[in-house]
């Protein structure tokens, strides 16, 4: 899963060694056959070790959780929505059952001061009672909707701050385990290019040797005397020039994996200065901000509709039930419609 992946191209910045003192001439094109061998080594970005299977393994466990954590949510904020709705019904059947018999004594007492032609003196009585009726049937629903409303204020900034905490140690989590994976890619990618360096050497010698046999074959066509003192000459060039080819590329080499540990040092660097605690901090700063009048316009949406018209008090306050209005964390979404959101969208975190 680690391994490095390495990519036959010419090297873009070629290397060019000065010859050492007293050393044969190099032929022009000896640089040619250096780039010829030397493989380009690329290391893996950090969108590249992310795909690596322990971190995808961890950012999916990250996920599973914060699922968790947000379906308990639901599941409390569901609860107290249920409570209210009860404590609603109790006021509300209280006050009809009250008003009831109300209009049924004014009822009764106007049929018989039909039947008598006495004075109504209970009329005003009733009205006055109806009427105080009413204001502590409003009273109550406004006490019982700010209760509401701070409640779930205070649930919610509770949730919050457990969601908050569990997303800041998936971060640290899931930094780590990026800089795991960093090392042990980078040292797989080095232990690789170690043994590319020596089929490089093989490679070189080889092609090196093809061009001696070559020279020898040229050489054959002449006499015999000359082509002894050729072949003894090309012998000693060949060993000099095995030598100077292996130290260049041996240099080029060096200068290759310089040049690749110094980009893992700046990939392990990016990792550390990623700064998704920032971003979270001012998320939730920006959430905590927003809290009180999403709770707010949450119960005011929720009072729409709720009383039906029932005699003359259609306007009377009403409070929240589960089905009126949705809150910031989608209360009446299933499991399997919570199974659909997608991490990006829903729970992850910056890395």
């Amino acid at each position: 899963n680690h391994t490095a992946t390495l990519t036959p191209k010419p090297l873009t910045q070629s290397v060019h060694p000065q010859p050492a003192p007293g050393s044969v001439k190099v032929p022009a094109k000896s640089e040619d056959l250096i780039q010829s061998v030397l493989t380009e080594v690329e290391a893996q970005t950090i969108e590249e070790l992310k795909q690596q299977k322990s971190f995808v393994k961890l950012q999916k466990k990250h996920y599973k959780e914060m699922k968790d954590l947000v379906k308990r949510h639901h599941k409390k904020t569901t609860d107290l929505i249920k409570e209210h709705t009860v404590k609603y019904n109790e006021i509300q059947s209280d006050y009809l059952r009250r008003r009831a018999v109300l209009e049924k004594t004014a009822k009764r007492d106007s049929k018989k001061k039909c039947e008598t032609g006495s004075p109504d003196h209970s009329s005003s009585a009733i009205e006055q009672d109806l009427v105080a009726l009413d204001t502590e049937m409003t009273q109550k629903l406004v006490e019982l909707k700010e209760q509401q409303q701070q409640r779930l204020l205070n649930l919610r900034q509770e949730q919050y701050y457990s969601e908050k905490y569990q997303k800041r140690e998936h971060i640290k989590q899931l930094i780590q385990k990026l800089t795991d994976v960093a090392d042990e890619c980078q040292n797989n990618q080095l232990k690789k290019l170690k043994e590319t360096c020596e089929k490089e050497k093989k490679e070189l010698k080889k092609k090196m040797d093809k061009k001696r046999q070559e020279k020898i074959t040229e050489a054959k066509s002449k006499d015999k005397s000359q082509m002894e003192e050729e072949k003894t000459e090309m012998i000693r060039s060949y060993i000099q020039e095995v030598v100077q080819y292996l130290k260049r590329l041996e240099d080029a080499q060096s200068k290759r994996q310089e040049k690749l540990v110094e980009i893992h040092k700046e990939i392990r660097q990016q990792i550390l200065d990623e700064k998704p605690k920032v971003e979270l901090d001012q998320e939730y700063q920006d959430k905590f901000k927003r809290l009180p009048m999403e709770i707010q316009e949450f119960v005011q949406e929720a009072m729409k509709g709720k009383f039906s018209d029932e005699g003359d008090h259609s306007a009377t306050p009403s409070v929240l039930t589960p089905d009126s209005g949705k809150l910031n964390h989608k209360p009446h979404l299933n499991e399997d419609e919570l199974e659909e959101e997608t991490p990006e969208k829903a729970f992850d975190t910056p890395l």
